[in-house]
């Protein structure tokens, strides 16, 4: 019952997807699984895949080949984490934003962190920090960065470089804000198209989100990579962490809870 109650708060989370065969939209909801009342999107639940091991719906190869043409316009630099990584940056407000998810393996100290792979290690570990590569893939790594369990991204020992952090829940609203509200503020996050791609922003702000998808917990199963974006703050309600969620086809971003076991990705702020 848990792995399907997992499943069902993941699949809620389709936000129309765009695949012209397969995939079909049905009205926002809001409902309440398992206690947690939240913003329910059943989207477009794209033939058994949605809730695969990260294939997703729609040309993702073509969006993930395409991501590093994705303009970022106003971007800073470039800051490198602890495995040399380099990420372009850019100021949006008076808030410089990495301009791409972190993928880093090791915390700001150095240390190694648990690169958990199989689907039962997820589910079975303790709560601890870990993170994985969506599906699984190394060729999903330079776009779409890792996805790290929430006791990842509240590690004493740093997760994002030093200097940086994991935005708080208020300076993500900050960010919204000053792009012109939750209504519209996904616009201008959203990576902008290339010619068919599904992902379908300005990128005006220069922040360049794409549909990176997150892993489920206990499942283990990875969802929506290539319709709908995820991102963690570092701050709580509860025994849930507050997120950001941008879909397809929407303008939204919204806000909502997540189990902390949960692998999603990350973006980091400067201090």
């Amino acid at each position: 019952m848990a792995v399907f109650a997992d499943v069902l708060l993941s699949l809620s989370y389709a936000l129309n997807v765009l695949d012209k065969v397969s995939c079909f939209r049905i009205e926002l909801l809001k409902v309440s699984v398992m206690n947690l009342p939240m913003r329910v999107f059943f989207g477009a639940m794209c033939s058994l895949s949605v809730v695969s091991f990260g294939t997703g719906c729609g040309p993702v190869a073509d969006l993930a080949k395409s991501a590093v043409n994705v303009e970022s316009r106003g971007a800073l630099g470039v800051v490198h984490d602890g495995d040399g990584a380099a990420y372009r940056t850019v100021q949006i407000g008076n808030q410089v934003w990495m301009a791409e998810n972190l993928r880093t393996s090791v915390f700001a100290n150095g240390e190694k962190i648990p690169l958990v792979i199989s689907r039962e290690s997820w589910a079975n570990e303790d709560g601890g920090s870990m993170y994985c590569l969506h599906a699984n893939e190394v060729a999903n790594e330079a776009t779409y960065g890792g996805l790290y369990s929430f006791a990842a991204v509240v590690d004493e020992r740093g997760l994002c470089p030093t200097g940086w952090h994991v935005p708080t829940d208020k300076e993500w609203n900050s960010l919204v804000k000053f792009l012109g509200g939750k209504k519209v503020a996904g616009d201008a996050m959203k990576a902008a198209p290339t010619g068919a791609l599904p992902w379908d922003g300005t990128n005006s702000s220069g922040f360049t989100a794409l549909p990176n998808g997150f892993r489920g917990n206990p499942s283990g199963l990875f969802f929506f990579r290539g319709s709908n974006g995820f991102w963690w703050s570092s701050s709580t309600r509860g025994a849930y962490a507050w997120i950001r969620h941008l879909g397809s086809e929407s303008s939204v971003v919204y806000r909502d809870k997540f189990n902390t076991r949960y692998g999603i990705s990350v973006r980091c702020v400067q201090d």
